[in-house]
């Protein structure tokens, strides 16, 4: 067995091309889960789009459909007549290309602008804003085209991005929107518009539709803080792009709609047992569903005592084999949520396989996806102090995958783990760990194959008296009560939970377009029997109400950030 003990991450050399490599945690990574229930009311998007591109390579994946986009907090948007900006709303940022003379539309210049400086900005003296950079970067007489640049990283082409300056946009409550104009090579693609603050963590996207006449778009974000950028990113081929405003509207704080949701009001807990609880809460005045989280806390009773933020050795998967795995099913087969086969919640896997007690990678689909395994963003009880990895990894045809680390403020860097067709377990510190830190373990082998994982273990060595927090079950229900299973809890390990109220609106077409959640309750232990049945923690967020799509949660603050680290945006 292979020990890789106590390696450092070493950053990356270039931050850019990091986070092109990094593509698959790019789309997939910033946006807490969308609740199941607005899943079930949407309709096929981008089957349309992607069927001629991968109909001849993935016959046996199912159409994409909206609601994966709307899942990594995509909300769809539409060409639209350009409307007349109001005296108040102030211009951030401007570009016209005009100095982008080079090449026609019909055949853009060959040079990428992004390859004449190691830093891939493009040359100050053809914007109107210094500071824009990116990837496959091409002239195209008065516009921009997105195409591709090859990655000396790893000597493989990439479809290109574009990134704006970064900029202050910390007024209006972090809102702002972005103009432009843009068409595809396609007759139909999608073209990702994402909002990047200081914290990455904190990035929100959208997707234009976009044909191959030119269309103008507006795309709203609710990210902004005083160093915010925006970058471009076709999905499937290459595209123009022209006209980009980024304005914001300084106005006073806009009423809130009539629909905003109270926070649910916990009752006492029903059906106490060393195997599980009923949750309970006071219904919310027009909310549709709920969602809740159950937490597992641990107090260290002795220095040293080790708290596990998941300890997994797959064992619920049942089918399947290492000879022969089979496809889990469930919302996509693009990707699944693992909470009902380990016992933490929002752990995902992308391009998922089972093979009988463990996890399979399915590397097939490379080229557009590839197979990975993520982590939910994980609260750190002792910042500063080491967190440890140890993981089974085996191979038959692949060598190697890396796991990426991340922090509050974006990337802490990358280990590559070496494969091979015998079950190795390699075994990681990280030092100095910050107080919110996620995983992503990548396949970026382009070659096909299957990578499988078994015995995962994160956990960090606590100090006496220190709490840790994980969570280890979601639920999303209707009623105003939830039954929490939890079997096998450790002596000296107690559970609490936490409720969000929300509501959808649906188009005249049938469509989610938008929903609203309210702020999470106060975490509540459910293991003791006070005068009202519960006892309370404190609270680490400020009672917000939400009004916009995004996810799991979403918030009219900037951010608010539960106990656990999971983010609630706006």
């Amino acid at each position: 067995m292979q020990n890789d003990e106590n390696l450092s991450f070493a950053m990356p050399q270039n931050l850019q091309i990091y986070q092109k490599r990094r593509n698959f945690a790019d789309k997939q990574k910033f946006t807490p889960r969308t609740p199941m229930y607005i899943y079930k009311r949407l309709f096929l998007l981008v089957g349309s789009v992607c069927c001629g591109i991968l109909g001849a390579t993935a016959q046996h994946l199912p159409q994409v459909h909206r609601h994966d986009a709307l899942r990594h907090g995509a909300q769809v948007v539409r060409p639209m007549a350009q409307p007349q900006r109001a005296p108040y709303d102030v211009t951030l940022l401007s570009e016209n290309f005009n100095k982008f003379t080079a090449g026609t539309e019909a055949n853009p210049d060959q040079h990428d602008l992004c390859e004449e400086k190691r830093d891939w900005c493009i040359d100050p003296a053809l914007l109107q804003t210094p500071g824009w950079n990116g990837g496959g970067i091409y002239q195209a007489g008065g516009c921009a085209y997105i195409y591709a640049y090859f990655n000396d990283f790893d000597s493989q082409y990439y479809l290109g991005y574009l990134e704006s300056p970064r900029f202050d946009t910390s007024e209006s409550r972090g809102e702002f929107v972005v103009c432009f104009r843009a068409r595809s090579v396609l007759e139909q693609d999608w073209l990702g518009v994402c909002g990047v603050p200081t914290n990455h963590s904190e990035a929100k996207q959208k997707f234009a539709v976009i044909g191959q006449e030119w269309g103008y778009y507006e795309v709203t974000l609710q990210c902004g803080d005083e160093n915010t950028c925006v970058q471009f990113e076709p999905l499937s081929e290459g595209c123009y792009i022209d006209d980009v405003r980024i304005i914001q509207v300084l106005d006073d704080e806009p009423d809130l709609p009539s629909y905003a949701l109270d926070t649910p009001e916990i009752l006492p807990v029903d059906d106490f047992t060393a195997d599980g609880y009923t949750a309970r809460w006071n219904a919310v005045r027009n909310a549709d569903d709920y969602a809740l989280y159950d937490y597992l806390y641990y107090t260290a009773a002795q220095d040293g005592a080790p708290f596990d933020y998941i300890n997994t050795d797959f064992s619920a998967i049942t089918a399947g084999s290492i000879e022969a795995p089979v496809e889990p099913g469930g919302e996509s087969d693009f990707y699944t949520y693992l909470d009902e086969w380990i016992d933490r919640a929002d752990w995902m896997v992308y391009m998922p396989m089972f093979a009988g007690g463990c996890l399979a990678l399915d590397n097939s689909y490379s080229s557009m996806m590839p197979a990975g395994l993520s982590s939910p963003t994980l609260r750190i009880a002792e910042k500063g102090e080491d967190l440890h990895i140890s993981i089974d990894v085996m191979s038959p045809e692949l060598t190697t995958m890396t796991l990426y680390v991340y922090g509050e403020k974006g990337p802490l860097g990358e280990e590559e783990i070496a494969l091979s067709p015998k079950w190795t377990t390699h075994e990681i510190t990280l030092h100095e760990c910050p107080s919110e830190v996620s995983f992503e373990l990548v396949v970026e082998d382009m070659e096909p194959g299957f990578v499988y994982v078994d015995n995962l273990r994160i956990w960090q060595n606590l100090h006496k008296g220190t709490t840790a927090r994980t969570a280890t079950n979601y639920f999303e229900t209707a009623d105003t009560k939830q039954y929490v299973a939890t079997p096998n809890t450790p002596a000296g390990y107690r559970h609490a939970f936490s409720v969000s109220a929300y509501k959808y609106e649906i188009d005249e077409e049938g469509d989610i377009v938008d929903y609203v959640m309210s702020a999470w309750s106060e975490p509540c232990f459910a293991d003791g029997q006070p005068a009202d049945g519960i006892i309370r923690t404190h609270c680490t967020t400020q009672p917000h109400r939400s009004f916009n799509l995004s996810g799991r949660a979403a918030s009219s603050a900037d951010r608010i950030v539960i106990e656990d680290g999971r983010k609630m945006r706006k």
